[in-house]
């Protein structure tokens, strides 16, 4: 996938989560702006949440998809269970690891990287308690694969996602500090993007999009974007690694 001649990077982070990833693309002699476009709040179970985790066994499981489910919980959850936590990827896993766990990683930072896990196979988990961490309105796949593999599913929306106000600042943005390079790490982020950017227009055709999985990569190729990069991951260290790429050899693997 080629990279454009000189990264300037528009950074859709939620507020505070953008700052230090524009700090390390910086250092790499990339041009970074931050614009977060969607505000992370509240969901409706936090308090559920974390009454379920204090009943499970060291045999259950726990499988945050987002960090920010994590967020949610941060001050209601003092004491995670003895249970096997697993993280959607590298930057939920990070924050876990803040907080005192280790949890295990997917090699492929999605529900279907999840699925693969050993750990989670007919053989293993059947009957066993299995607590999914996530927003309002994500994919049901884990729930719907691991209850038909026996095993017996809680899921908690802990946090949803609103557009900020931003949003109707992104198209000026784009054109007046001459966004070359897209960073949204999330298929809400994708599709407001594509809300405010003409479909077919050469502004769409002509920016790089980085996004953290295949899925959402397959939803921006259907939003007729075409210069898209998976950079395998959320973290600050994925996106470095395709930035560094980019910069020094003018192409990153998509």
């Amino acid at each position: 996938m080629s990279a454009p001649a000189g990264i300037r990077m528009l950074i859709t982070r939620p507020q505070g989560r953008g700052e230090a990833l524009q700090a390390k693309a910086a250092a790499l002699g990339c041009q970074c702006e931050l614009l977060p476009l969607l505000q992370i709040l509240p969901g409706p179970d936090i308090k559920n949440a974390a009454q379920q985790l204090a009943k499970l066994c060291a045999d259950d499981k726990v499988i945050a998809t987002s960090q920010y489910a994590l967020f949610a919980l941060a001050d209601t959850v003092t004491h995670w269970p003895s249970s096997e936590t697993i993280a959607i990827g590298n930057a939920t896993a990070t924050h876990w690891q803040a907080l005192g766990v280790n949890p295990t990683v997917p090699q492929h930072a999605d529900s279907e990287g999840i699925l693969m896990l050993p750990s989670l196979q007919p053989n293993a988990i059947a009957a066993k308690q299995v607590v999914i961490l996530k927003g309002v309105g994500g994919r049901t796949l884990l729930e719907d694969e691991l209850a038909q593999r026996g095993a017996i599913v809680h899921s908690f929306d802990l946090y949803r996602r609103q557009p900020h106000d931003n949003t109707s600042r992104l198209a000026d943005i784009l054109k007046q500090k001459r966004i070359n390079t897209l960073l949204a790490t999330s298929a809400e982020l994708v599709e407001l993007i594509d809300q405010v950017i003409p479909d077919n227009s050469a502004q769409k055709q002509a920016l790089t999009l980085l996004v953290p999985s295949k899925r959402v990569k397959e939803i921006a190729q259907s939003l007729n974007f075409t210069n898209i990069i998976n950079t395998q991951g959320a973290s600050d260290d994925a996106v470095i690694r395709v930035l560094s790429e980019m910069t020094n050899t003018g192409n990153a693997n998509g």
